[in-house]
């Protein structure tokens, strides 16, 4: 999950996609309530998370533990009447993403290969105990403390 999590907030996305929503009954968007998707992510195996896209480059990420992660494409605004439904926590996240701390060095090899190192800039590592090059480099040119 952490590596979805990670592809979306650097604006990639893989596992295929469908026409067909899976978020449950959300009301339309600019009406008011909250958005509905135009497609979602079709997932092969997954079963704690679903992925839904919406017009304007807005993406959806929501988690079976009841969080809901709704990532808003740099230069746009919120939806109006986005909200929480009951039971659910909301976290809206504004692209560009970056200013990143990054607690889970296995989780940086996603980065690696998203080349989003940039977005990284804080790190629970030390340079010397980094097994990529990028985040050893990133530290030595001070873009990651």
């Amino acid at each position: 999950m952490i590596w979805l999590a990670a592809a979306v907030l650097a604006g990639t996305a893989g596992c295929g996609q469908n026409n067909v929503a899976q978020s449950g009954n959300r009301s339309t968007g600019a009406e008011g309530g909250n958005p509905s998707p135009v497609r979602s992510m079709e997932l092969y195996y997954a079963k704690n998370f679903s992925v839904n896209y919406y017009e304007g480059g807005y993406t959806e990420l929501l988690i079976s533990d009841g969080t809901r992660l709704f990532v808003v494409p740099e230069g746009e605004e919120a939806p109006a009447g986005l909200s929480e439904e009951p039971g659910e926590k909301l976290l809206v996240i504004r692209r560009p993403v970056d200013n990143i701390y990054l607690a889970a060095s296995a989780v940086m090899d996603m980065f690696c290969r998203l080349d989003a190192v940039d977005r990284i800039t804080l790190s629970a590592q030390k340079e010397e105990g980094w097994y990529l090059e990028e985040a050893r480099e990133a530290m030595r040119n001070g873009s990651m403390e």
